[in-house]
């Protein structure tokens, strides 16, 4: 028996078929991973639907492997949306966090709660990386009206001996434009500061 026969016998399939890209695409949705599905009889190995998902950005792949691809896509951010409704469910269960000792006194169980945490960050990691817009962590950096954000160059002495006439030229060029910018958004434009005279 060779090794293709022995794949044939597991019943792993090889082939796309519109039907299989959906069962796959349906358990990821629920939050089941790749390689857990793949475990299942019947369904391909990972690298083989790794193969599709790679056949289908072809200009010339079937409009199958194309809509699996899109399916796919939108398999894995829904599955984001399952881990974090895990991470709810993990966060709250507290179950099995404290314990009776031979005593009978109540105990903290330190592993359950290290174990919690643990499936929690998986989770939160995952999603962030799944759906990074909604879920990843971001950072956004603006300033206000009355101390608007500035960026600062320094430039040195030994850099500008590096420089050529033509290129101080263009830096100074685009000073003076980010000042005249800069002085322009200062002005007061109100109704109330500029007052026009009728007569």
């Amino acid at each position: 028996m060779t090794t293709n026969d022995k794949t044939e016998t597991r019943g792993r399939h090889s082939i796309f078929t519109p039907e299989l890209g959906l069962a796959i695409c349906k358990r990821i949705s629920e939050g089941e991973g790749l390689r857990a599905i793949c475990r299942t009889e019947g369904f391909p190995n990972p690298g083989t639907v790794y193969r599709w998902l790679l056949e289908a950005v072809d200009p010339n792949a079937n409009d199958g492997l194309k809509l699996f691809s899109d399916q796919y896509t939108r398999a894995r951010e829904h599955q984001a949306e399952v881990y974090a409704d895990e991470i709810i469910e993990i966060s709250d269960n507290s179950t099995n966090d404290t314990q009776l000792d031979d005593e009978g006194n109540e105990i903290t169980n330190f592993d359950n709660i290290q174990r919690s945490r643990l499936r929690v960050d998986s989770r939160k990691w995952l999603a962030g990386k799944l759906r990074p817009k909604k879920y990843g962590d971001s950072m956004t950096h603006k300033g206000d009206i009355e101390q608007p954000m500035t960026q600062k160059v320094i430039v040195t002495h030994q850099i500008l001996d590096l420089l050529t006439k033509e290129q101080l030229e263009q830096i100074r060029e685009l000073v003076l434009r980010e000042r005249a910018q800069n002085e322009a958004k200062m002005i007061n434009v109100t109704p109330e500061a500029v007052k026009i005279d009728n007569k």
